[in-house]
């Protein structure tokens, strides 16, 4: 068992410094490619470096995967509690996703109830991490339709200053045969290839969120029906900073919008000299 442990420890070690290493030349490549995009005029040379962003993104998205496991598995991921607001967080989350949704033709819509607290406490980047996986997901498995978010909560049996966050992503997609569910958050684990072989991916998205909510104390759950679609929900416990509600959602996304679109002209800084430190954390 000693030597089980050991062996484990040394492969997680191994992919936790193989990932910084791939991803420092891979980030380069990426900043290097965006200023062919914004700087040329030839339009076969921008298609050409569109796709390298693709394929560059989805190696990023692959490699942070693997990043992230080797660290759970180490023992070196934690939790990190700090106050937050949860409509800027859900809108930042989104717009991530919209045109991944917009390249598909999917509808992707927030429903989020008025009385969610505004600000609370816990892992913000955890949760956000959590959100992309299930939507990434949803969106990858669905070929035509919707993905829906709905954010609601609960009070906290235990605790009068926390609540309970229940977070679901739903979709239209292909579903899950249910022989499969109970290997959904295995590591590396993909199933139905045949049906699936287009789609790209590790297999380590469902696997990380499942670990995540473990450490937060939280739950995930999955309801699917093969040919017409899944819900994944997650559940878990955050701290309370005060009375004030998020309110309507749909309208404080449309006047963030506003305020970017009016603002567009403030970041242009031609004379500019920028230094770019990245500590490959």
């Amino acid at each position: 068992r000693d030597n089980a442990q050991k062996a484990s420890l040394s492969k997680s070690r191994f992919l936790a410094n193989m990932s910084h290493e791939i991803r420092t030349p891979v980030n380069a490549i990426v900043g290097l490619n965006e200023l062919i995009i914004r700087e040329t005029d030839n339009e076969d040379i921008r298609n050409y470096a569109n796709d390298v962003q693709l394929a560059s993104n989805s190696l990023l998205s692959i490699i942070n995967d693997i990043l992230d496991i080797s660290r759970i598995e180490s023992g070196r991921m934690e939790i990190v509690d700090m106050q937050y607001n949860v409509g800027v967080m859900i809108d930042e989350t989104c717009k991530l996703m919209m045109s991944r949704a917009k390249a598909k033709q999917l509808e992707l819509s927030i429903i989020c109830e008025n009385t969610v607290p505004k600000y609370l406490i816990g892992d913000e980047v955890r949760i956000r991490q959590v959100l992309i996986n299930l939507m990434t997901n949803a969106i990858k498995y669905t070929k035509q339709g919707t993905v829906v978010l709905r954010i609601k909560w609960k009070e906290d049996d235990e605790c009068d200053d926390m609540i309970r966050l229940l977070m679901s992503v739903e979709d239209t997609g292909i579903g899950i045969a249910k022989e499969y569910h109970d290997l959904l958050f295995n590591s590396y684990e993909r199933f139905d290839d045949e049906k699936n072989k287009g789609i790209e991916g590790t297999g380590l998205g469902l696997a990380i969120t499942m670990q995540i909510m473990k450490m937060m104390q939280g739950s995930i759950n999955v309801e699917s029906e093969y040919g017409k679609g899944s819900v994944f929900s997650v559940e878990f416990p955050q701290g309370i900073v005060d009375d004030s509600q998020v309110g309507n959602l749909s309208e404080y996304m449309k006047s963030v919008k506003r305020e970017e679109t009016k603002d567009k002209d403030m970041l242009l800084a031609p004379e500019g000299k920028i230094l770019v430190v990245d500590d490959a954390d």
